[in-house]
Formats: C-alpha cells, structure tokens, sequence
C-alpha cells in the first residue's frame, strides 16, 4: 500500500504540485490576512472606545462632586426643623411649670402630659421620622437630576465620534431609561444599594438604618422607635429628666431662688441639640443621615461610572 501510494505521488505533475501548494500557500496568506485585519479592527475600536470614554470621564466626575456637594443642602431642611423645634423651648417650660402639670402630676398622669406637651411643642416620632425622610428622598431626587444632566452632556459630547454616534442620536428619554436599566443590573449584580430611580424607597432604606442607630442608643427596638407605639421612650430621654426637674419644682417651688423656668429652657434647647447630633452624626461610631448619605453618594458613584461605561460599550457605533 505505501509503495502505490509513493508512485502515485511520483506520477503527479509538478505542475500539479506546485499549483496545490500555491493554493495552500495563498489560502494560508488569505487566513493570515483576515487574522490581521481582525486584530486590527479590533485595535480600531478599543481606540474609539477609549477615546469615547475620555470624552465621558469628566462629566461623570463632576456628577460624583456635585453628588457630595448636595449634601449639605438636602439636609439644611432637617436643620431648620430643629431650630424651630428650640423656638418653643420657652412655650413648653411655661406648660411643664404651670398649675396643670402640678395638677397631672397629682392625678398621676404625668408622664403622659409631659410627652403630649413634647409632642405639641416641640414633634413626636412620626414628625421626626417624616421630615428625616423628606430630607433624604429630596437628596436622592437631586441625585437623578445629576444624573440626567450628566447624560445629556455625555450624549452631547460623544456624537462626534464613532463610537458615541448612536448615543449621541439616542432621544434623551431613552437614553435615560436605558441608563436607569443598567444601573439597575450593576446594582443587583454588586449589592450596592444605589439603584436608580428608587426615589423614596432609598429614603427609607437610609433612614431606617438611622432609626435602627437611635434605637440601639436609646435602649429600644427600632419598631417601637418606627412607629411610635410607646409613650415615654419618643422623647429620647427628655420626659425623665424633665420630670425629675419638674418633682423638684413642685416640692420646692416657693422656695427656688434661682430661675427655674430659665433653666428649663437651657436644658431643652441642649437635648434638642444633642438629637440633632444624634440624628445627623450619629453616636459612638455609628452612621448618622449625613454619613449614610456619603456612603450612598459613593455606592452610586461606582454604579454611575460602570453604567456609563457599559452603556456606551453596548450602543458603540459601526466601523
């Protein structure tokens, strides 16, 4: 069998054999060619790709520093509740030191009298927890609207190149649904708590946390605190104290010689202080509002940039 094979082969016509190892030869020039082209059109989009994503780079920066400097500002209506809160300071000790509370503290029904007096001067846990939750949801709201400036000025800016033509066509509404549909995909796959769009189910999420916070700092379960089903916990303390203050009154009224109602006022401008701090700074290295909200602010940074990326990469345009 190998000797007919070998004069089999002796018998083709050079002709013959040079013609099928030029077609070889060329078929593997021709395969090494399109390997080439290949690899080069692959280089030619990561070129436009990279050049695409320095185009994006800065705007989503700057939507990461503005997404910090609106901190401060979305709380500045926690803030004000507060000073408001103190205005009363004086209203309240004039009730906690009148004949009525005396009264209540006779017929044993003090307590609730001085945390209903709290909750008309000053707030009750509902209120606390509504305007907390106002504050973060009016931070989360600005967050989109970054967001959305952010992408129109990418959309703005990549339209020139290549990879940014079908971005750059794209009608901004659709745009930003598919922007939110992909955040949404980086934070189900990372666990960040930054979805977009998630509007005042990303404020309860944050404020619950905070809640949680003050419940353990107060010594009570945080849906107690939530809820407000207790009487005497939802002045964080102050009811005690002030009844500890208004006993003295009571026994030794007629003979203080020193201003009881001046220091009443003093010591509830300060507790009320002390749950600011609480409520925005938190206790013994435990988040407050504005470092959950830092915390939130750098969870969607890292989304917003992979999302931009990814929405880019997904809708680059055609050599």
């Amino acid at each position: 069998m190998k000797d007919w094979l070998v004069d089999r082969v002796r018998r083709v016509p050079r002709r013959t054999m040079l013609i099928g190892l030029a077609c070889g030869g060329a078929a593997v020039g021709l395969a090494g060619l399109s390997t080439v082209r290949r690899l080069r059109s692959v280089g030619a989009r990561d070129d436009q790709m990279l050049a695409v994503r320095n185009r994006a780079a800065p705007h989503i920066d700057k939507a990461e520093v503005e997404s910090r400097q609106g901190i401060a500002p979305s709380l500045q209506s926690l803030e004000a509740f507060f000073d408001d809160a103190k205005e009363d300071a004086a209203a309240f000790a004039d009730d906690v030191l009148g004949w009525y509370s005396k009264y209540k503290l006779i017929r044993g029904q003090h307590e609730a009298f001085l945390a209903e007096t709290f909750r008309s001067h000053f707030f009750g846990p509902d209120d606390l927890r509504r305007v907390m939750t106002d504050a973060v949801a009016a931070y989360v709201a600005e967050l989109e609207a970054i967001d959305n400036r952010m992408l129109v000025d990418i959309r703005m800016d990549v339209a020139d190149l290549p990879a940014g033509a079908t971005v750059g066509a794209m009608p901004v509404p659709d745009l930003q649904e598919r922007y939110r549909a992909v955040c949404g995909r980086i934070a189900g796959i990372t666990g960040a708590d930054a979805a977009v769009d998630v509007g005042r189910a990303a404020a309860d999420m944050i404020v619950g946390s905070v809640v949680a916070m003050m419940a353990a700092r107060m010594g009570t379960s945080a849906v107690v605190l939530g809820t407000g089903a207790a009487s005497g916990w939802w002045t964080f303390g102050i009811g005690l104290v002030v009844g500890v203050i208004v006993d003295q009154v009571i026994a030794t009224v007629w003979n203080w010689t020193y201003d009881p109602h001046g220091k009443l006022v003093a010591m509830m401008e300060t507790k009320i202080d002390e749950l600011r701090s609480l409520v925005l700074d938190g206790d013994a290295g435990k988040s407050g509002l504005r470092e959950e909200l830092r915390k939130y602010a750098d969870d969607r940074a890292i989304v917003r940039r992979e999302a931009v990326f990814q929405l880019l990469a997904g809708t680059k345009g055609s050599n």
